[in-house]
């Protein structure tokens, strides 16, 4: 994890236009004229072929708790095929930030890749926004998008 991620995630952040709520093992959405969902393509000789589109897709979401003080968050990236098979992108990352609290993850080569970590301490029924922004490049394409979830100490 560098530095030179933050800047990265604050420059995605800023051109970011997706606001995704993504559940673990849901498809997510890819209007097919949205150039940051899509790309890749065809070829072939004598007309064209099937393209091929790419998205990343993420999730945040309160994983644990310890009662009346602290909860845990995961948040995630990954980086698959339109038909949901997931590939191997040259950079995938995820930066999340709330209740204080900030965490990433950058990897190379790489499908998949996540963070957890800890907010609090607070009272019961402080609810705290979290938001994640997720980004991987493949084949000179940058793709990204963003969660958020609202985390509740209980």
């Amino acid at each position: 994890m560098t530095k030179r991620l933050l800047g990265a995630v604050m420059t995605f952040a800023a051109l970011t236009t997706a606001q995704v709520a993504y559940a673990p093992g849901a498809a997510a959405a890819c209007p097919p004229d949205d150039m940051q969902c899509g790309g890749g393509g065809g070829g072939g000789g004598g007309g064209g072929g099937t393209p091929t589109a790419y998205r990343i897709s993420g999730a945040v979401y309160k994983i644990d708790a310890i009662p009346g003080s602290h909860a845990k968050v995961r948040g995630w990236s990954r980086f698959e095929t339109s038909t949901g098979v997931k590939i191997d992108a040259e950079r995938l990352s995820v930066y999340c930030v709330g209740g204080g609290e900030t965490d990433q993850d950058e990897e190379s080569n790489a499908g998949f890749t996540d963070v957890e970590f800890w907010i609090g301490p607070a009272p019961t029924g402080i609810h705290y926004l979290v938001q994640c922004y997720h980004q991987a490049t493949f084949r000179g394409t940058t793709y990204s998008t963003s969660t958020s979830a609202v985390v509740a100490i209980t």
